[in-house]
């Protein structure tokens, strides 16, 4: 079992020198770094993650002095009166007891004066899990938790950074108490163990660039004192749920609830094993798996409480005490009743007064039906989020930016396509004849999306290609037309005057299945099949007097509505705005201990195999008509099955990405080939386009630091860039920083292409053949021997043309291997081969294939 734990970086200690020595220590001590976050003030300040770390200080130290005596027991009065030798109700009485804002307006101090005398006091005591009091002598008062408007104070400073670290280790490694003690080092820094990273930072504090030696209070870090509260931890600081967390899911498979974890994330009072006190201090310095063990017995007896009690709230006698805030749900959510849900709209060409009162007395009409929710969505809502983009997925993918000839037609279509075009659809592709709705419209004179729509639906034959694929023959303009439908669906949901009424129905499973929601109460598709008594019947029989502009067709049939349970999840997030993580469905999942990872990945629409492959094609199709409580069934079968086959075949695995410039129909098929010969599995592939490159690689932090130094002039603020890259230049290259950007021997990439008129390309292979050198996080800087400068991040202007550009593409596959059959090492050095010089590659790997026969590529 792995402990893990959230080490916070306080900012005074927050120096990128002692950041690298922090990496270095974890390393030496065999601990793993699972994830890091650098946040600024700002971000700290917007996300309250201060107030939620130390909710127990904080609720104390913002609280009134009425309200302060509510936080104290019996026993803390006790502790007050031992530490203090005076009673704690006499205090109070005598207003001698302040909190932060009392002491700071009576005494006229500042945060860092309040915190200065606080800590310098010699009276001081812990009441309780953050209940701390000090007495101010001169004054003769009490100040709870006074050093806290001082720390809220270094976090959300607008120059201050905080960073995070995500560590764990093996339990045979260390206990808590011991990496606590021998790698963090003790509270105190000066008496932290000599090797510890607290005492490095007590001894070196000059050198890694702190404005003053650590002490007690500000000894540069915070860390969980267990298992529990890293939990709390890392669902303040990474916004990771119980259900998302490695921990948390362990907590769930042993048998306890969410409902039952989320409550103790807040750490309240509990009684165990005769003992009352906060969960965190009484499960502090454990091992994860002691945790497990005693969490699992503790809700197992408050289980075994409530069903005697038949009771549901928690009790205070002997567990926790209080009751929990619960997650946001639906009103309709029932525990002991499952029950279906699912997304009605009514579409913009029917959206009237009158078909609006239709659909809402046919909906209540239906035994056990409940409209939960109605939400009107306007067009300019709809164009502005492309709601329709996203509600149609795949076939707006298909229609507006999808290459024909990157569509997965199985060979059963393609011998159909052959069947009823005569002619087959790779001579078809490869011919341009095949063109997707965006094409057309185009090509056959800007026409509009109701002229295409118009075109479509006089074609006389058509067919589906694949999932979300379907093609049709313009015989007059001898092409073929795919999705030819969408921009004109796309457009009128996007008009200014456009409506769509959403109305969030669910009923008992019990009542009716979600076939015959769809089909008796919504109606057929082609609502001239439709039953008479269904939505799409009325609306087809009665369209003149409900406001209709002409009769229903299959496209402008009056309604839609969800499909399946699994869509209608993502459609309620879509047009009604709820959380995913909030959804009951999701819930209900998480109770089962999913992960989101299944989630994550059906949401795309990928082909897959269930109930031991009995069940095969898109995931949407299979799921389709479903009952909620059989697709939940099914989603825990699919992931049981997925980990079961980790844990008995462990399995290496990758993303290959061709770049832009390489991608064409004989590179991925060259590729694919290569892979699947060397026993790797292509478990997916697709293109992502220069819309989603810029938004998810060029618009990330990590490409936008390399970017903002790559714009480095000589008017550039000296500040702008960390000392302790200036101090790496100065070392590698024997030059002072700031005096070669004042007279022009160092400047970003993007300066020396307009400086030495040289296309981005050009620069970037001189700049290649100059042997970059890391100056720093994001920081590549490579001299110019015949223009005698310095470049920093040559490859920036390149990679932002080349990837940005658009209609351009990358193509990536996702990979998998056994990993008793390729080392990574063997991957990357032996398959891919050397990136940095594709024509000293090992022979044979794919970059030196590429580099020895591009021409033969096409490249």
């Amino acid at each position: 079992m792995m402990n893990t734990t959230l080490v916070l970086i306080k900012p005074h200690a927050c120096r990128e020198k002692f950041l690298d020595v922090a990496r270095e220590h974890f390393d030496q001590y065999g601990v793993r770094t699972d994830d890091t976050m650098l946040l600024s003030g700002s971000q700290v300040e917007r996300g309250a993650y201060v107030e939620r770390h130390y909710s127990s200080v904080h609720a104390l130290a913002v609280c009134s002095l009425e309200d302060l005596s509510a936080f104290v027991s019996e026993e803390t009065a006790s502790l007050f009166f031992s530490a203090f030798g005076e009673l704690w109700d006499a205090a109070v009485e005598k207003r001698r007891v302040m909190t932060p804002e009392d002491a700071m307006t009576i005494l006229g101090l500042s945060s860092e004066e309040l915190n200065a005398r606080w800590c310098a006091s010699k009276s001081c005591a812990r009441l309780e899990y953050g209940f701390y009091v000090s007495y101010l002598e001169e004054e003769r008062v009490y100040v709870v938790n006074g050093f806290y408007p001082s720390l809220l104070g270094s976090f959300t400073a607008t120059d201050s950074q905080t960073c995070l670290f995500v560590l764990s280790w093996p339990e045979s490694m260390y206990t808590w108490k011991q990496f606590n003690l021998e790698v963090l080092g003790a509270a105190n820094p000066s008496e932290a163990a000599p090797t510890s990273l607290r005492r490095l930072l007590f001894e070196n504090w000059r050198e890694y660039g702190l404005s003053e030696q650590p002490s007690l209070m500000h000894n540069g870090l915070d860390a969980s004192s267990g298992p529990l509260e890293a939990l709390a931890h890392r669902s303040v600081w990474m916004h990771r749920r119980a259900t998302e967390d490695d921990f948390g899911r362990a907590l769930l498979q042993e048998g306890v609830s969410l409902e039952f974890l989320e409550q103790l994330l807040k750490n309240p009072t509990i009684t165990y094993g005769g003992e009352t006190r906060p969960v965190f201090e009484l499960l502090e310095d454990l091992q994860s798996s002691e945790v497990i063990h005693h969490l699992a017995v503790l809700y197992a007896a408050e289980k075994l409480k409530r069903t005697n009690q038949a009771s549901v709230g928690f009790g205070t006698s002997n567990t926790i005490s209080g009751v929990a805030e619960w997650t946001i749900v639906l009103d309709d959510e029932d525990a002991e009743e499952r029950r279906n849900r699912a997304l009605v709209f009514v579409k913009p060409h029917a959206n009237t007064p009158e078909t609006r009162a239709l659909v809402e007395e046919r909906l209540m009409q239906t035994r056990g039906m409940q409209i939960v929710s109605q939400r009107h969505v306007f067009g300019g809502e709809i164009a502005a989020q492309q709601l329709m983009y996203k509600h149609y997925r795949t076939i707006a993918r298909y229609a507006v930016k999808v290459s024909p000839m990157s569509i997965n037609v199985s060979t059963q279509n393609r011998a159909l396509f052959k069947e009823l075009f005569g002619i087959a659809w790779k001579e078809a592709v490869c011919s341009g004849r095949v063109w997707n709705a965006e094409t057309a419209i185009h090509t056959l004179g800007e026409i509009s999306a109701v002229e295409l729509y118009g075109m479509w639906g006089s074609c006389t034959k058509t067919m589906k290609l694949a999932s979300g694929a379907y093609v049709a023959q313009f015989l007059n303009e001898k092409v073929f037309v795919i999705n030819g439908f969408y921009p004109y669906l796309r457009d009128t949901y996007g008009a200014q005057n456009a409506k769509v009424t959403c109305y969030l129905v669910s009923w008992p499973e019990a009542c009716m299945t979600w076939r015959a929601f769809r089909e008796e109460l919504i109606g057929s598709t082609n609502p001239g099949n439709a039953p008479p008594n269904s939505l799409r019947g009325l609306i087809r029989d009665r369209w003149q007097e409900l406001g209709l502009q002409y009769p229903p067709t299959t496209t402008d049939n009056g309604v839609h509505a969800s499909a399946g349970p699994f869509e209608a999840l993502l459609e309620r997030h879509l047009w009604m705005h709820l959380p995913l993580s909030h959804d009951p469905l999701t819930l209900r999942l998480q109770e089962c201990a999913l992960t989101g990872a299944l989630l994550y990945r059906w949401a795309s629409h990928p082909e897959v195999m269930l109930r031991g492959k009995k069940l095969s094609g898109c995931v949407f199709d299979l799921l389709e008509n479903m009952q909620t409580s059989e697709m939940v069934d099914i989603m825990r079968e699919a992931e049981q099955q997925t980990m079961a086959l980790y844990k008995e075949t462990p399995m290496n695995r990758a993303v290959l990405i061709l770049k832009p410039f390489a991608v064409n129909e004989r590179t991925i098929a060259a590729v694919k080939k290569t892979l699947e010969s060397v026993g790797l599995l292509v478990t997916r592939e697709m293109s992502v386009f220069s819309a989603r490159i810029v938004k998810c690689y060029l618009n990330s932090a990590a490409f936008c630091a390399a970017t903002r130094l790559a714009e480095i002039n000589s008017s550039t603020p000296q500040e702008v860039v960390s000392p302790a890259i200036k101090d790496r230049f100065c070392e590698i290259f024997h030059s002072t920083w700031d005096y070669c950007v004042v007279d022009g021997s160092l400047m970003g990439a993007t300066t020396a292409c307009e400086n030495l008129g040289l296309t981005p390309k050009e620069l970037l292979q001189l700049w290649e053949a100059s042997s970059p050198k890391k100056v720093g996080r994001a920081c590549y800087i490579a001299f110019l021997k015949a223009q005698g400068i310095f470049v920093i991040n040559g490859f920036v202007p390149f990679t932002r043309e080349c990837y940005g550009r658009p209609g351009s593409r990358v193509y990536l596959f996702e990979l998998e291997w056994k990993e008793s059959a390729w080392t990574w090492r063997d991957f990357c050095e032996v398959l891919i081969g050397d990136s940095s010089s594709p024509q000293n590659a090992a022979q044979g790997s794919l970059h030196r294939t590429f580099a020895d026969e591009w021409s033969k590529f096409g490249l």
